[in-house]
């Protein structure tokens, strides 16, 4: 009827049967009434007049040694906006549409982007939160390259109290992945969605926001924690359809989960690299500056350079180096083998991005690296000098956040007489049970008898004694 229709790409498995062909048109006034013999035969006639054939893949990220986005192949020698490997994601609305990774400028425009990225990022929150979100970021492109090394890659597990700045900050780190708008994505979204999501790319970051249990259904907390249990090794699941077919998704993403809460459970917590945010940053003056330095910056240009010198990176080399770090550190020695790689791994991101910025010809400033892994450790429950913390140290130190938000009150459950904290054991046990569940804490909030036993062998114990608080004479 004369209407041309352009850009429609037919991958292999579109020409195997006159159903699939018509699916992969997708327009309703495209039609083929044609057998599926015919298929066949129309398939050879099209193959004969083709003069170009390109290697094309599903998802945004690394095909060997090529970083593959959407009108762009990026190499260790260059950025290729004429890409011989093609992208090509099903449906409508998708990851590629959302990421520009094909902008390109002169060096000094360049390094008017990277200066005050590396002058002002650092600097929006303390370090010890800001650091493992960019070691974590840094590497997020070559997922897989670090795979081939170690075969895992961490979680990234924000955490902090309403309005203490985790989405701003993400969708910061968003843009600097080429993201169009900052994306973040909600979490509440159905599995189906979020397994494509995931599959959906293997080098950009994907961040899921707003993930709060207590007010989330089952099947999607259930749903969300086996995504992110599979994309630490890069596990292939398998999806049933209504006419018998099977699809597989390859769960390849590197994962941010960010919410009010941490998600607690051990699985999870041993599988990440942790972030916390905390409101009271907010009102530091030099954090919010910094902040307002990187909103004036078009950090979408940024990624494709780094990309590219990513590529190029001596890896081994750079593990080797994390793992002489961590010689004689005795924390690092009483760490299981999954946290140990999530370790190497956040030394290595923050090595190579320091790198980077001094290949521009720019000064980062120096990582503190001992505060950095201090926190690690200490979001993991070990304590300064490398000692797991029994179950009755993880409950103490939930016990400032209660009072904060009014859970336990002065004169009740606690008291604080002459810099000493007092605690009534038999009425503090019961709030603490209530908040673990509240909050899904991996923590077991044992009985009056073995709490007070386990409390005697801590360092901070003084003694149990009668004291006359609020005119009340109590055991504490």
């Amino acid at each position: 009827q004369g209407r041309v229709f352009r850009d429609i790409k037919l991958e292999n498995e579109s020409w195997h049967s006159r159903q699939k062909l018509l699916k992969a048109l997708g327009h309703s006034e495209l039609t083929f009434h044609g057998s599926d013999q015919d298929v066949q035969n129309l398939a050879q006639y099209i193959t004969s007049r083709t003069l170009i054939s390109k290697t094309g893949i599903d998802y945004i990220g690394l095909k060997d040694d090529v970083f593959v986005a959407k009108g762009v192949n990026i190499t260790n020698t260059g950025i290729d906006t004429n890409p011989s490997i093609e992208l090509y994601i099903r449906g409508s609305e998708n990851l590629a549409d959302e990421y520009d990774l094909s902008r390109v400028c002169d060096d000094k425009e360049y390094l008017d982007v990277a200066r005050p990225i590396y002058e002002s990022l650092p600097k929006i929150n303390d370090p010890e939160t800001i650091y493992p979100l960019i070691g974590w970021n840094a590497l997020a492109p070559i997922r897989d390259k670090i795979m081939d090394i170690i075969g895992v890659f961490p979680i990234g597990n924000v955490a902090g109290e309403a309005g203490s700045g985790k989405t701003a900050s993400l969708e910061k780190f968003g843009m600097l992945n080429g993201a169009i708008d900052g994306t973040v994505h909600d979490c509440r979204i159905t599995k189906f969605a979020l397994l494509h999501l995931v599959s959906s790319t293997n080098g950009i970051p994907i961040i899921l926001d707003e993930y709060k249990e207590s007010t989330m259904d089952k099947p999607t907390v259930t749903a969300i924690k086996d995504i992110l249990r599979g994309v630490y090794r890069g596990e292939v699941t398998k999806r049933g359809h209504a006419d018998q077919s099977v699809s597989s998704y390859k769960l390849q993403a590197p994962v941010l989960i960010s919410g009010e809460y941490k998600i607690d459970e051990t699985a999870i917590r041993e599988r990440s690299i942790h972030v916390g945010f905390k409101k009271k940053s907010l009102k530091i003056a030099a954090y919010v500056e910094a902040f307002e330095k990187l909103d004036a910056v078009d950090l979408g240009v940024f990624q494709p350079r780094y990309i590219q010198y990513l590529l190029g990176a001596d890896l081994p080399k750079y593990f080797d180096s994390a793992q002489s770090h961590f010689v004689g550190d005795k924390t690092f020695k009483t760490l299981n083998p999954r946290v140990q790689n999530n370790w190497l791994v956040l030394h290595v991101g923050l090595s190579v991005w320091y790198d980077y910025g001094v290949s521009l010809g720019l000064q980062p400033e120096a990582i503190p690296y001992s505060k950095i892994f201090k926190t690690q450790a200490e979001e993991l429950g070990y304590n300064t000098l490398g000692y797991m913390l029994r179950d009755v140290d993880k409950l103490m130190e939930h016990l400032a956040n209660m009072a904060e938000h009014d859970l336990i009150q002065s004169g009740r459950e606690f008291a604080i007489i002459d810099g000493k904290l007092l605690i009534h054991p038999k009425s503090i046990l019961p709030a603490l049970r209530k908040y673990s569940q509240s909050h899904n804490l991996d923590i077991f909030v044992m009985d009056e008898s073995s709490f007070r036993t386990q409390l005697k062998d801590a360092e901070y114990f003084d003694l149990f004694d009668k004291k006359l608080v609020d005119g009340k004479q109590k055991r504490w």
